[in-house]
């Protein structure tokens, strides 16, 4: 019954993953598609821009140019609702893998495993990742990064030739996903980790030295040093060599961390309610934890489980690592939660080390039958309030977020179909597919790419900016206006009462404030005609001189 229950909830996951993902169309999905169809018909990743007339002939890097062609391809052949059951069920083997990773590094320090508070901090973890989840190359990320942990705790004294395997993993991800780069830096940050214990250790007290692993040898230093040479070498196999670093570069410009929604901090936009549940639950676990242990300490000192091995440091400082990129930027959150995952498990199974009744006692198969039954019949409730999107660019839901009223409208218009269009940044990705033989403004791709004296997101930006509209509308020649009107966010009664607080200043500024004054300019102007209106869009056109 205990197996049983266990694949109910895996099975759960993914019903809930899959309810998620139909929910929402991620506005990069489209240009996705769209790259992903050039690299089919040419049989080459693509070298220069051709969908932005800003950016028209640049040398631009597709630093995913795989995903994106295998997306094309899922959806060609097998259509959306095949990615988004295929999407769904690599978010639960994200989850599945956080979970033999918790076991694996349970079983190599000696940890006890609480099944219950296992399954509690699972559970949360998925339900703040869910946000994240969707027919995005981030979704199938995901797995990578943990596959990359896997082979590093699986990692030991005399078993170097398993460290080889991120060798393949690094030319698979940096193909896929950019994301590739925090797993060089994770090799770095243990080099430079293992190479610091070895100094230290011999000078800690007799009694840590018993409790903690000891340091690596010279050997196996060098052999992780190669590793890191060799999987640094693989990520020169991609189409574009070196030139790949030349565009990743670009990221060092910091502006689309403050106005691009998801690389936005936690305490900015919708209160991320779940991502905070899971936080509060370690961080709590952690307190309780360090207290506990304290209070043993004084009351039996250096006999407290003294042959039994403590918690590598490194693993509390990664732990924390990434509870801080997670603050930085909410779509760090899924790391936070691969990593934390582990920590949170063995912590839980010291303080919990009863199984209680669950699994087993005269209430057992009551309770198994009880909770089996919940999780088939939540399970099945996910499949039936999901959106079956078969075509996910005039789905009904999808077409509250997107403009399928003001497209349609420009389609019937033959004098709109030559004018260059100024577009919303977030409409960006599902305009290129929709409308393939149209130079689009913006897209969603590069918005860190050098513009000038600044970035192409930047000077997107100015567009709304107060007293700048018209210049900028006459310096891009713009003759065609689509504008999205912004609706004010939903917020809770706490959201409200945080914002009141200064340290939380800084939720009221995220996103295109000033958007507005590009409306408003668009209005009162004697240039610009107002032709269209829906619920979310207005078009504009300029007037003949």
């Amino acid at each position: 019954m205990k197996k049983i229950i266990i694949i109910s909830f895996y099975c759960f996951l993914a019903a809930f993953f899959f309810q998620q993902i139909s929910q929402t169309l991620d506005p990069d999905f489209g240009w996705h598609l769209r790259v992903g169809q050039d690299i089919s018909q040419t049989g080459q990743a693509p070298w220069e821009e051709n969908y932005n007339f800003p950016l028209l002939g640049r040398h631009w890097v597709d630093h995913e140019w795989l995903a994106d062609y295998l997306l094309f391809l899922g959806y060609e052949h097998f259509g959306y609702l095949a990615l988004m059951a295929i999407f769904s069920l690599l978010a639960v083997l994200s989850v599945w893998l956080v979970d033999r990773l918790a076991r694996r590094l349970a079983g190599y320090y000696g940890w006890h495993v609480n099944e219950i508070t296992l399954y509690i901090f699972l559970a949360s973890g998925a339900l703040g990742i869910a946000a994240h989840t969707g027919v995005r190359v981030q979704t199938a990320a995901l797995p990578l990064f943990v596959f990359f942990w896997h082979i590093i705790f699986s990692w030991a004294p005399g078993r170097t030739k398993i460290l080889f395997w991120l060798v393949p993993l690094f030319v698979l991800w940096t193909n896929l996903h950019g994301s590739f780069l925090i797993g060089l830096a994770m090799l770095i940050g243990l080099l430079g980790w293992h190479n610091l214990y070895a100094l230290v250790f011999p000078r800690l007290p007799a009694r840590w030295q018993k409790r903690l692993s000891g340091p690596l040898d010279k050997k196996n230093r060098f052999a992780l040093l190669c590793v890191f040479c060799f999987s640094l070498a693989a990520t020169i196999i991609n189409p574009y060599g070196l030139h790949l670093y030349e565009f990743l570069g670009t990221y060092t410009n910091t502006f689309y961390l403050t106005h691009i929604m998801e690389w936005l901090p936690a305490y900015c936009g919708p209160l991320p309610v779940y991502k905070i549940y899971y936080s509060a639950l370690l961080i709590g676990l952690i307190i309780i934890y360090w207290a506990e242990a304290g209070a043993l300490e004084k009351k039996q000192p250096g006999e407290n489980n003294p042959d039994k091995k403590i918690i590598d440091p490194w693993i509390v400082v990664l732990t924390l690592f990434f509870f801080w990129l997670s603050l930085k930027s909410v779509r760090h959150f899924p790391l936070f939660f691969a990593v934390s995952l582990p920590l949170a498990a063995a912590l839980s199974g010291e303080l919990f080390r009863q199984q209680y009744s669950l699994f087993k006692g005269k209430m057992a198969i009551f309770l198994q039958s009880y909770l089996l039954l919940a999780i088939l019949a939540v399970s099945a409730w996910q499949f039936v309030v999901a959106n079956y999107a078969a075509d996910p660019f005039t789905n009904e839901k999808f077409c509250r977020d997107y403009p399928c009223q003001a497209f349609a409208f420009i389609k019937t218009q033959a004098a709109y179909q030559d004018k260059p269009l100024f577009n919303s940044y977030v409409w960006g990705g599902w305009l290129a597919w929709q409308w393939p033989q149209k130079l689009l403004f913006i897209d969603g791709r590069q918005p860190q790419i050098q513009f000038g004296e600044k970035t192409f997101l930047e000077e997107y930006f100015r567009f709304y900016e107060k007293d700048q509209s018209g210049t900028m509308l006459d310096q891009h020649r713009i003759d065609l206006v689509l504008v999205k009107i912004e609706q004010p966010l939903e917020v809770s009664r706490l959201e409200r009462w945080l914002d009141k607080l200064d340290f939380f200043s800084k939720r009221k500024k995220s996103g295109p404030a000033a958007q507005d004054y590009l409306r408003e300019y668009l209005k009162s102007s004697p240039h610009w005609q107002f032709v269209h209106r829906d619920l979310l869009s207005e078009i504009y056109v300029r007037k003949n001189p």
